[in-house]
């Protein structure tokens, strides 16, 4: 089992080489129930964040660099005015890319990334969702506006998506 503490000593280390300035995590957990959410970025004072990561990425066999690129994440909500995936938490995020190549910092990462199996794989779906250029894929299991009107959609690089029935 990987060491949490340690992993966020690392990644604020290299926030701090970038001057990003995120605030104090005064509280870490680890959550083993989890399926979809890798992490979660809570604030529970005026003194600090709690941060909770999945369990899924603190096992041997997952990559540090998996593990780190979830909490640089999380840590981002910190910094003031980013709690949510708006402007100011993608400037943040582009930045640490653009610093470190190895880590791929965005609103929803695949979990094939990371090095993990994607559970939902096993789920019977009726409905792909597919970017035209990247060919980034989102399964549904029932009809949406998403699946009836894909041309109102994009993708998260910007370029328009299709939808098949399978």
């Amino acid at each position: 089992m990987k060491n949490l503490e340690m992993l966020v000593c690392e990644c604020e280390k290299e926030l701090d080489a970038i001057n990003i300035s995120y605030q104090k995590v005064v509280r870490l957990k680890t959550n083993d129930r989890t399926q979809k959410r890798l992490g979660r970025c809570s604030s529970i004072s005026s003194d600090g964040y709690e941060i909770e990561i999945s369990g899924r990425l603190l096992k041997n066999e997952i990559a540090d660099k998996a593990t780190k690129n979830v909490i640089i994440h999380e840590l981002l909500h910190t910094v003031k005015g980013c709690m949510n995936h708006g402007e100011k938490w993608k400037l943040l995020a582009n930045k640490v890319n653009k610093n470190y190549p190895q880590y791929e910092i965005s609103r929803t990462t695949p979990l094939e990334f990371l090095g993990l199996e994607n559970t939902e794989s096993n789920k019977q779906y009726k409905y792909v969702i597919e970017c035209t250029v990247c060919g980034k894929k989102w399964y549904r299991m029932r009809s949406s506006n998403a699946t009836k009107y894909p041309e109102l959609y994009h993708c998260t690089c910007g370029c328009s998506v299709v939808c098949h029935e399978i």
